[in-house]
Order: structure tokens, then C-alpha cells, then sequence
């Protein structure tokens, strides 16, 4: 029964990895917005280098007739260099949970239930590591949104390139105007405008507002009595698990682990997810130790969030409630 019961989580999984992985993407809200502008990366290496546009070409320039262009050189684009992330998740069984469960049924929901419980929690580590800086568990967590989208962005490293000596590779900071939630005052909404407008080159706008729930309920509030709610309007409002509105074109979501006082406003087509192609939620087969009655599966993946344009992502820091 036990080499029954291994055989089908093995080809449970095995068969079920790209559903899970497919889950996963879509339901961390952040994730769920790259994969829909096709920003979740296969790649392969020991590291992740992506090519970073800081600067425009200043060769461009209007002209009459046979008057000389200007042709030269322009150092526009650097690289940065990221290491990658590396999670795994166990399923593991005892002999007495396989008897236990004997008979073509109940293996089948014990199977179901370890596996879906798996990929539960794998979803929830990533969705919380994603707020955080990249230092957990000793720096081998993702990069996640305090560090890309810092509160001190003139301080640090990010992707090998000094943010001191640099400030094309900083984001942008705005501190809230004040307490937000107030019928009246409306600095939420005042703060959010700030931003957003510091945000925005020309056709390059911010896309994401990501809030905590509290910081969210009370925008919302000030936004509602605005009239300016999604509902209120013809367009399509994206599903990324969570109720969502819109300003200024923004899909403004929130999201149980980002902290009070803190909000993200991000410019997603400067934002990639690469997962490395040979780790790609990958099944290691199920093994049992010599001195235990149990046997362990792993399913295991390498990731990395990127920037390739901090300078058109936001942080409003400070939030407070009215």
C-alpha cells in the first residue's frame, strides 16, 4: 500500500506542477498583474542580468536641409546583476498515515489534501516575502517591494549598483499629506494625485496602487464620496483576488500583507518575475531516510523579482488614519 500510495503522489504532482505553478502566479496579486503584461521570465544562469535604460538620447534633435546631426555616442543603458531566490516546499507521509488511510478513496483525498496544502503555502510565503526586503532567513528571500521600492531609496544596493552614488536607479518617496479616511480633508486621495503625477513621463504611468487593508478601506472612503469608484463606471474592473477601484487609470488593490502606513505605487512594465527554467517548480521524487518511517517529496523553485526602472516607481510613506 505504500508503494501505491508513493507512486500516485509522485505522479500527482508530477502531473499537477504546472497547475500549481500557474495558481501561484495568479494568485499573488502582484504576480497576477506581471503575468498579464507577459513580465514572468524563463531564464537560466547563475545570476540574472538585465539591461537598465537610465537615460534618453539626447542626439535627437530637429534640422533643415544638409545641417550636421549630431551622432554621438550616448551611454544610456547599464546592467544589473541579481542573485537568485530559492524556495522549497515538503509533502511529506508516515507508513501509519498511509494505513490509516487505506483504500483507493481515502489515498486519493490524503494526496489531494497534502498537495493542495502545499501549494496554499507556498503561495502564502511568497505573497508575504514580497513586502519584505530581501534580507529574511539570512538574505535568501525575493527581493521584495521594500527594497525595490525603498522608503530610504538613497541608501543601499540594489542589483549590484550603488542607490548613493546613483539616483536614476532610486524610486520615488512621498510622505502622506496627512491622516487619510477624513470626509473632509481627503489626503489620501491628495497624496495618491502627488505621486502619481511625480510618477508620470509622458505615456509611462503608474498601473498599481497596493495598499494595507486599513490604508485601502480608507482611500476608498475618500475616493467614494468622490464618485470616482470603479463601479461607477463602464470600465472593466481586473480580478487579482482582492476588491479593487481605480484612479487615474490605477487599479488600486490591497493586500493582507502590506503594512499599515506604507503603499506601493508601481509601474509594472519595469517590473519582471524570472523563474529559472531548470527549477521551474520542479518535482524531486519522494525518498525515505533509513531511520524513519516516512517518506518526503519536495517541490522546489529559483526566482528573482526585478526592476529594470525604479526611477517611475512610488512609495507614500507615513499613513496614518483619520
Amino acid at each position: 500500500m505504500s508503494l501505491q500510495f508513493t507512486q500516485l503522489m509522485s505522479s500527482t504532482l508530477q502531473n499537477y506542477r504546472p497547475q500549481l505553478a500557474d495558481n501561484v502566479t495568479r494568485n499573488v496579486p502582484l504576480f497576477a498583474r506581471l503575468k498579464e503584461k507577459n513580465n514572468i521570465k524563463l531564464d537560466g544562469g547563475r545570476s540574472i542580468v538585465t539591461p537598465l535604460e537610465y537615460a534618453f538620447n539626447d542626439t535627437i534633435m530637429s534640422f533643415y536641409g544638409s545641417e550636421t546631426l549630431d551622432t554621438a555616442q550616448n551611454d544610456i543603458i547599464t546592467a544589473a546583476e541579481f542573485s537568485w531566490s530559492s524556495y522549497n516546499g515538503a509533502v511529506s507521509w508516515t507508513d501509519d498515515e498511509v494505513a490509516e488511510n487505506s483504500g483507493k478513496s481515502k489515498i486519493i483525498n490524503l494526496v489531494e489534501t497534502k498537495i493542495k496544502n502545499l501549494e496554499k503555502s507556498l503561495m502564502n510565503q511568497l505573497s508575504i516575502d514580497i513586502f519584505g526586503d530581501g534580507t529574511g532567513n539570512g538574505g535568501k528571500n525575493i527581493l521584495g517591494l521594500a527594497a525595490i521600492v525603498a522608503s530610504s531609496p538613497a541608501t543601499g544596493t540594489l542589483g549590484g549598483i550603488d542607490r548613493a552614488s546613483y539616483d536614476w536607479w532610486r524610486n520615488s518617496t512621498q510622505a502622506s499629506l496627512g491622516a487619510w479616511g477624513s470626509t473632509t480633508d481627503k489626503y489620501g486621495r491628495k497624496t495618491v494625485n502627488k505621486l502619481f503625477t511625480t510618477l508620470t513621463r509622458n505615456a509611462d504611468k503608474p498601473d498599481l496602487l497596493i495598499l494595507s487593508a486599513r490604508d485601502y478601506l480608507n482611500l476608498k472612503n475618500e475616493f467614494e464620496l468622490a464618485e470616482l469608484l470603479q463601479a461607477q463606471t463602464n470600465s472593466k474592473v481586473r480580478d487579482y483576488g482582492v476588491d479593487s477601484f481605480r484612479v487615474n487609470g490605477m487599479d488600486v488593490i490591497f493586500d493582507v500583507n502590506c503594512t499599515d502606513g506604507t503603499a506601493y505605487m508601481l509601474n509594472t512594465d519595469y517590473l519582471k518575475l524570472y523563474i529559472n527554467e531548470n527549477m521551474n517548480f520542479k518535482m524531486i521524487p519522494p525518498m525515505r531516510p533509513t531511520n524513519a518511517a516516512i517518506e518526503v517529496a519536495h517541490l522546489r523553485t529559483k526566482m528573482q523579482l526585478v526592476p529594470t526602472n525604479c526611477k517611475l516607481q512610488g512609495a507614500i510613506t507615513g499613513i496614518t488614519a483619520a
